[in-house]
């Protein structure tokens, strides 16, 4: 069964979630959001783990799956994270981010 968590519990994330009812090859294992009351909806009303730190919860919940429903400003970094993290797959919204910069 392959393992997925989710990094964001407002309404995209939560649809996330609910796309995974309906897979009998995948789970959602947990979700993290650093608002405490969206996180414990969530959490709730899908039966995850919940976490205030995405570092935290994928290191501990070693997913197969991220998928970023965040907004443009933390994507760049979160992926950054999840690739750090070793983690084979991502998804994330779009657009990716909304400024660029030369590195």
């Amino acid at each position: 069964m392959r393992r997925a968590v989710i990094v964001g519990c407002g309404p995209r994330g939560a649809d996330h979630a609910e796309a995974y009812r309906h897979l009998t090859s995948a789970q959602v294992a947990a979700c993290c959001d650093p608002h405490p009351e969206k996180r414990a909806a969530m959490a709730q009303r899908f039966g995850l783990r919940a976490y205030p730190d995405a570092e935290a919860m994928i290191s501990v919940e070693r997913p197969d799956l991220v998928h970023l429903a965040t907004g443009p400003s933390t994507r760049v970094g979160l992926l950054s994270l999840v690739d750090r993290l070793g983690v084979p797959l991502c998804t994330t919204e779009k657009p990716l981010c909304t400024t660029r910069a030369i590195v």
